[in-house]
């Protein structure tokens, strides 16, 4: 058992799945931590996922609950959370129960064999060929410029030590990719495989994936820093609860 742990969740118009998802990272993850801290960040969505998020508060005191001025795209969001992180250990995972909470434990085993991240993959991710294209581009400047190894694919739901969060938190670019800034703080990584409850993940647009895609190299390609937009990263609007653990 590990002492302590947070959940980072990026939240998006998922009023539908967030009490199952609240309950499911209970049910698992207390009995492999002393102290679980949830951290929802609420990505100016247009449902009532903040409301929920704030009921969910009310009777967790191990939440907090943030919601953002502007939509900022679940990078940020996940920022924004890991930077509320205080545990020795941080999980971000989806909004919509994609990867299943049930697999935290087998994270927390294989990072306990000395990593600094581990992500979960699916066993078989059966992708339109449009996203299979940009997942594979994105993969590919990940190896040229973080210097990934080629053995490690990267996913939404994954485990980072604390030395790793605080290594990425400390990054500054308007528009961060998580898995490119870590690894370039660090290629000390390894995956666990699992099966996901769901098929392909459809709010992957064409358009979505190819901003990801040029966000990355925007932003993390040397030469093009002078076309780098200098703004914030995020604005917090409100925060509930008091769900932080040291």
């Amino acid at each position: 058992m590990i002492t302590t742990l947070s959940v980072i969740v990026p939240v998006y118009n998922a009023s539908g799945s967030l009490i199952e998802l609240h309950r499911r990272i209970r049910e698992t993850t207390n009995q492999w931590a002393e102290k679980v801290h949830i951290i929802f960040v609420d990505d100016c969505s247009s449902d009532n996922s903040f409301t929920i998020i704030s009921q969910l508060a009310e009777k967790d005191s191990l939440i907090t609950g943030i919601t953002l001025e502007k939509n900022c795209g679940q990078q940020n969001a996940i920022l924004c959370g890991l930077r509320h992180s205080q545990a020795e250990f941080a999980v971000t995972i989806d909004d919509d129960l994609q990867y299943p909470p049930e697999y935290i434990p087998e994270l927390i085993q294989k990072i306990n064999e000395g990593y600094d991240f581990v992500y979960g993959i699916p066993e078989v991710r059966s992708e339109s060929a449009w996203r299979n294209g940009g997942t594979f581009m994105v993969k590919i400047l990940l190896q040229l410029l973080c210097m990934k190894p080629k053995e490690i694919p990267v996913s939404s739901f994954r485990i980072m030590r604390k030395k790793l969060v605080d290594a990425v938190v400390r990054d500054t670019r308007h528009k961060i990719y998580i898995s490119a800034s870590s690894f370039q703080a660090s290629d000390n990584a390894a995956v666990i495989h699992m099966k996901s409850e769901k098929g392909p993940d459809t709010r992957y647009t064409p358009e979505r994936l190819l901003k990801v895609f040029g966000n990355l190299a925007l932003y993390y390609i040397p030469i093009l820093e002078q076309f780098q937009k200098k703004e914030e990263q995020y604005r917090i609007k409100e925060t509930v609860g008091k769900g932080a653990v040291k």
